[in-house]
């Protein structure tokens, strides 16, 4: 948008429970590390915004946006610090714990001006779920599920179209860590095994992060399928709403996505290194 820039931090990629690795780059985590740290740091010193919106995790990954709080927290300046969270981060022991650990509490209480939660507290409440004080109470604010508002066509270039005669299921697995060959590579296999049943098209979008060995196993294997394969969409938005059933792991965008278009879906949760997807499908069940 104008006057809008940004600033590219290294990437990583979780690959345990509080462990993470370079996701491109060769140099060592550390190196990765304290590089994130120190370009956040010196954004906000240089550019000294009025507002600073935290995504998620309160101190960053391992820490990394201790050294940007701790200075706000000691020079005279005019930034709001706000915290934004999904409604569910994982179950709540594992969250507490770790809070506990980190020191994380703390942080919230001294570092953080406004907390924001996406999502109703009505499905999901994670003030009694994580604890939260009377004062961390105080300053937390309910948003409701935040979605895409505006819908643009994704264009699906390729041999196959997508019929309006036929229904439609959509398979999604996020960006595509996990979950290839439990979702996309067994609905394709129960594709194959009762083409002659098969009255619908299928669009599976497999995610950025799928491996590409994959990929092109599901490419290959779809050749004579009413089955179209995409690695990647800016959105999977517009694909959900022409959808008469999705099928997708339970990931908050793809979930909220559902809910927005009031969609029939199959969640098949991701349990890697939380409990996150599998708490939101089980109390979405519930409901």
């Amino acid at each position: 948008p104008p006057r809008v820039d940004y600033v590219k931090l290294p990437a990583v990629r979780k690959v345990g429970p509080e462990k993470y690795e370079p996701r491109t780059l060769t140099a060592s985590f550390e190196t990765v590390h304290s590089l994130r740290a120190e370009l956040v740091l010196k954004s906000v010193q240089s550019f000294q915004p009025h507002v600073l919106l935290v995504d998620h995790s309160p101190v960053g990954m391992k820490g990394e946006l201790l050294p940007t709080l701790n200075w706000l927290g000691t020079h005279e300046h005019s930034t709001i610090t706000i915290l934004g969270l999904r409604d569910i981060i994982d179950s709540p022991e594992a969250v507490t714990k770790l809070w506990k650990e980190k020191g994380i509490y703390s942080v919230l209480a001294k570092s953080y001006d406004h907390i924001l939660i996406y999502g109703t507290q009505s499905i999901y409440d994670p003030l009694s779920s994580y604890d939260f004080n009377d004062d961390l109470r105080r300053k937390t604010r309910f948003c409701n599920y935040v979605g895409a508002e505006q819908i643009q066509p994704q264009k699906l270039n390729g041999r196959k179209t997508i019929s309006n005669q036929r229904p439609l299921v959509v398979v999604t697995i996020g960006g595509g860590d996990g979950a290839g060959e439990t979702v996309i590579g067994n609905f394709i296999n129960a594709i194959q095994m009762h083409q002659a049943e098969v009255n619908f098209d299928s669009v599976i979008v497999a995610g950025p992060f799928l491996p590409k060995e994959l990929y092109l196993k599901y490419k290959k294997a779809v050749r004579n399928l009413r089955v179209t394969v995409k690695a990647f969409l800016p959105s999977t938005a517009s694909l959900i709403k022409r959808s008469d059933l999705v099928v997708a792991t339970g990931g908050y965008n793809t979930i909220t996505d559902i809910l927005g278009f009031a969609k029939r879906a199959l969640i098949i949760p991701r349990i890697m290194h939380r409990q996150e997807q599998h708490i939101r499908a089980t109390r979405l069940a519930e409901l």
